[in-house]
C-alpha cells in the first residue's frame, strides 16, 4: 500500500527437584510483560484506539523478529474507559498483581496523573502517554518517560504559526471542559504573551454540548479572525466546525492533532466544513517528492498494510504514538542487554543516545524524560493534508 498525503494518520521428591532446577530457565524464557492502559472506550476513545493499534503492531513486530534473545513480549491490557479512577486502579493491578515489567500509558494526561505514585513507589518504568507537562518530572517521577510530545510543544507551534505565518492577531479559544481543556487554554494564553497578544474570546464548553453555534457567534462578535481549539473528542471538534460552517464564517480553525482525523471529517454536515482547519502534525508524516513517507514511517505502513485500513480513521499520528510507547521501551530494554531491571532500563534511556521510532526522534537524559524534539512538529491543513497549508513554515 502506498502512503499518500491523505494518510495525514499480539515421585514427588524428584518432581519438586525438577521444578526448582527449572525455575531460572523458565524465568529467562517467560515473555516480558508489557502493561498497557488505553481508553479505547469513552469520550477519548478514537485517539486511544489508534494508539492501541500502533502499540500492538510494535509488539507484534518485535515478536515476529524474535524478541530479545528469543524472549518474546506479552501485552496485559486494560481499558480505562476514559476514567481516571479506573486508570489508577488498573495501574495498581498491573504493577502489583500482574507484576508487569513496564507500565505503558494511560493514553491521556488526566488518567496518567493518578497512576504516577504507583509506578514511582514500585520503582517501575512507565511510558507516559499524556501531553501535560506536569506528568513528567525526573526528580518527582524518576522512572517515567514520555512516548509522545509535550502539550506545550503543540501549542507553541500553533500560536507561532497563527501570529507570524498566518498574521492573525484576534484569536478566540474554544475548548471543551474536560481536564485537558483548561490546561490547554492556559497554555495558549501563555504562548500568546510572547507575541503581545490576548484572546478576544475564551469559551470552555461541555464536551457533550450538541450545538456550538453560541460559542461560534460569541467569537465572531468579539472580532476574532481565527479560532483555536484543544480537544481530543472527535465529536466536539466536528460540532465546532459544523457550527462555523453553518454560520458561513470562514475564519481558520487551528488546534489539536485530532482535527486531522478522518473520523472528524465523517461527522461533518458538509465536506467543505473541513476547509481552513489546521491540526498539529508531524514531519515524519510529510510525503516527499518521491511520493513516499520517511523510511521508518513508510516501513511501518508497508509492514502493516493488510491490517491498517480500519485504523486510519483514528489518525496516523495516534497509531505512531502508540507504536512508540512499545518501541521506545523495547529498544531501551535491548540496550540494557535484555535485563528488565528498572534501574538498568532507566540508565539506557538516559544515555543520551537517540531513539528513532517512526513517530520521530527522541533523545532522553537524566534531566529530560520528555525527549521529543520541536523540529518533529508542524501544522497541517486538514482537507488537503498540506504542511502549513501553503503558509511559510515557522522557525524555532
Amino acid at each position: 500500500m502506498q502512503a499518500t498525503r491523505r494518510d495525514f494518520i499480539l515421585g514427588a521428591g524428584s518432581a519438586l527437584a525438577a521444578t526448582a532446577l527449572g525455575q531460572p530457565a523458565l524465568a529467562q524464557s517467560a515473555p516480558y510483560k508489557l502493561g498497557w492502559i488505553a481508553a479505547v472506550s469513552g469520550f477519548g476513545a478514537t485517539n486511544a484506539q489508534g494508539q492501541d493499534f500502533g502499540f500492538r503492531a510494535a509488539v507484534q513486530d518485535a515478536n515476529d523478529d524474535g524478541g530479545i534473545g528469543g524472549r518474546k513480549f506479552e501485552i496485559v491490557m486494560r481499558d480505562s474507559a476514559s476514567e481516571a479512577s479506573k486508570a489508577a486502579g488498573f495501574a495498581k493491578e498491573l504493577v502489583f498483581n500482574e507484576n508487569v515489567d513496564v507500565l505503558c500509558g494511560p493514553s491521556n494526561s488526566a488518567e496518567v496523573l493518578p497512576t504516577l505514585a504507583t509506578t514511582t513507589r514500585a520503582k517501575k518504568i512507565q511510558m507516559v502517554g499524556g501531553s501535560f507537562d506536569q506528568v513528567v518530572n525526573p526528580e518527582k517521577y524518576p522512572y517515567d518517560f514520555r512516548y509522545l510530545n509535550r502539550n506545550v510543544q503543540w501549542i507553541e507551534v500553533a500560536v507561532r504559526t497563527m501570529a507570524t505565518a498566518m498574521k492573525r492577531k484576534s484569536i478566540a479559544i474554544i475548548n471543551d471542559n474536560t481536564a485537558y481543556g483548561p490546561v490547554a487554554r492556559d497554555a495558549v494564553i501563555d504562548a500568546m504573551k510572547a507575541f503581545g497578544l490576548k484572546p478576544v474570546y475564551v469559551g470552555l464548553v461541555d464536551v457533550n454540548k450538541p450545538d456550538l453555534t453560541e460559542e461560534i457567534v460569541k467569537a465572531r462578535d468579539a472580532g476574532a479572525d481565527i479560532v483555536t481549539q484543544w480537544s481530543v473528542a472527535s465529536g466536539f471538534i466536528a460540532r465546532l466546525l459544523n457550527a462555523r460552517g453553518e454560520q458561513g464564517w470562514k475564519v481558520p480553525v487551528v488546534g489539536h492533532p485530532n482535527l486531522l482525523q478522518t473520523e472528524v471529517a465523517k461527522l461533518l454536515s458538509k465536506p467543505e466544513y473541513w476547509a481552513s482547519a489546521y491540526g498539529i502534525g508531524y514531519t515524519h508524516l510529510i510525503v516527499g517528492p518521491d511520493g513516499k513517507l520517511p523510511p521508518a514511517t513508510q516501513a511501518f505502513f508497508d509492514r502493516h498494510k493488510d491490517a491498517l485500513e480500519p485504523a486510519r480513521r483514528t489518525g496516523i499520528s495516534a497509531l505512531l504514538q502508540g507504536h512508540s510507547a512499545a518501541t521506545l521501551y523495547i529498544e531501551a530494554l535491548k540496550r540494557a542487554n535484555g535485563d528488565p531491571d528498572s534501574a538498568k532500563v532507566k540508565q539506557a534511556f538516559e544515555s543520551g543516545k537517540p531513539f528513532d521510532p517512526p513517530f520521530g526522534r527522541f533523545v532522553f537524559s537524566a534531566t529530560d524524560h520528555n525527549g521529543y524534539g520541536d523540529d518533529n512538529i508542524v501544522l497541517v491543513e486538514a482537507s488537503e493534508q498540506k504542511p502549513n497549508g501553503g503558509y511559510p513554515p515557522v522557525s524555532f
